[in-house]
């Protein structure tokens, strides 16, 4: 590892499209995803009138979040190769 040193002064991140992009498509994502989030039990109550089924599709949403999520998260890290980035 080595220390960098320089006069000038560091560039915005913001100045990088390929962030202004990555950025812009999570933040589209975590707008789906939380739409899917109210929609879902909207769309059960509406389809049903039923407050227990509502809870019902709210708390399985919950529940797979919970439980599914850090096992997903743990193969992403394992399978997807970061060329190296991850290792150093």
């Amino acid at each position: 590892m080595s220390n960098v040193t320089s006069d000038e002064p560091a560039q915005s991140v913001w100045r990088s499209r390929d962030f202004r992009l990555v950025m812009a498509a999570g933040t589209v994502n975590d707008i789906g995803d939380w739409m899917l989030s109210l929609a879902l039990p909207v769309y059960v109550f509406t389809e049903t009138g039923s407050g227990r089924d509502t809870a019902l599709v709210f708390l399985i949403e919950l529940f797979v979040g919970v439980t599914c999520g850090p096992f997903g998260g743990a193969l992403a890290d394992r399978e997807i190769d970061l060329g190296g980035a991850a290792r150093d």
